[in-house]
């Protein structure tokens, strides 16, 4: 089992990586909206009355960079649970025997 959430921790990471990075980059895919030269103009008093159309927000990268740190949240204690001893040791924290 420390081995498995060793691993996830490793690939979620990198997702969140991945992600976090696309998303300050900018690469959000296309700009919702009809292009210009496509949308109507329709008169003062139907323009009240129209239901602009609405697109869904783009699946990736946000809602996959959601998913993943809330799979981090819940795959550190795991590993910290784990591997407790282990981190104990690595950091001197951990008593010797004498």
């Amino acid at each position: 089992m420390q081995r498995i959430t060793s691993l996830l921790l490793v690939v979620i990471f990198a997702l969140l990586a991945i992600t976090g990075l696309w998303m300050a980059l900018g690469h959000h895919g296309p700009r919702p909206g009809p292009p210009a030269a496509t949308a109507p103009v329709l008169p003062e008093s139907d323009a009240a009355n129209a239901n602009p159309v609405r697109r869904a927000p783009p699946f990736f990268p946000r809602l996959l960079h959601e998913g993943a740190g809330y799979a981090l949240i819940i795959a550190i204690p795991l590993h910290l649970v784990f591997n407790f001893r282990t981190l104990l040791s690595h950091s001197g924290l951990r008593r010797r025997k004498q």
